[in-house]
């Protein structure tokens, strides 16, 4: 796996407790074009990585903030939590405030991501690569913090 892929904060995230659900924003996923998989570069879209654990932790919720908050690398981050309207347990997303401003402050009628992609393509690219850094300050943060990550024997 390349750590560039999107997926390493979501891979360090399943250590800390079970996910019930999870998805990310894939730098290169394969689409179907003209009847055929193709691995496409997505890489000017920004990275997000979105997760609901099998039972909330707000013990772990409260570090991931606090270590989200802590963390000064090239792109600032935030962790949105939203309960789930008809079903149990809270959905988090960990994604990049200039994403959550640009969603607050334009009423685009296109996906943000898109929209993001063609205004500011060079923005994805350094998203991703501080997202392998924001990865490492998490999991140097929850371990200054003692806390015993779950075994991964799934």
């Amino acid at each position: 796996m390349d750590i560039k892929d999107g997926s390493i904060l979501l891979n360090f995230i399943s250590k800390l407790e079970e996910l019930e659900w999870k998805k990310y924003q894939q730098r290169y996923p394969y689409i179907l074009i003209d009847n055929k998989l193709k691995k496409t570069d997505h890489s000017s879209y920004p990275p997000f990585t979105s997760f609901r654990f099998k039972n909330e932790n707000l013990k772990v919720i409260n570090i991931l903030n606090q270590a989200i908050n802590s963390y000064q690398g090239d792109v600032e981050w935030i962790l949105i939590s939203t309960k789930r309207e008809y079903c149990d347990g809270v959905n988090h997303c960990i994604l990049t405030k200039y994403v959550q401003d640009m969603k607050e402050i334009n009423k685009i009628t296109v996906p943000i991501d898109s929209y993001i992609s063609k205004i500011m393509p060079q923005f994805g690219p350094i998203a991703y690569n501080d997202l392998i850094n924001l990865t490492k300050h998490i999991e140097r943060f929850f371990i200054e913090n003692n806390y015993n990550f779950k075994s991964n024997d799934n």
